[in-house]
């Protein structure tokens, strides 16, 4: 999906409420994959898993890293998910 005009990767699975993960600044999404956290929490819930800028399967812009940067990023990526 594109979001801040950055495209960013996700995936989701389960259903029920939404849950979303959001990875530390070193890591990615498949942190929450390996550790068996979507596995586990995606029997009640509809659990999105996502790459920020620059990271995991994520497009890397040169510039956009500050926090402000990415709360917009999930501010645009949760609107277009709907």
């Amino acid at each position: 999906v594109t979001a801040n005009g950055v495209r960013l990767f996700y995936q989701q699975s389960g259903t029920g409420p939404d849950v979303v993960l959001v990875h530390a600044v070193t890591s990615n999404s498949a942190v929450w994959l390996f550790s068996g956290l979507v596995d586990a929490l995606a029997e009640s819930y509809r659990v999105t898993a996502y790459d920020m800028r620059g990271h995991g399967m994520s497009e890397r812009p040169p510039t956009g890293y500050t926090s402000a940067e990415m709360v917009a990023d999930f501010r645009a990526f949760h609107a277009a998910l709907g």
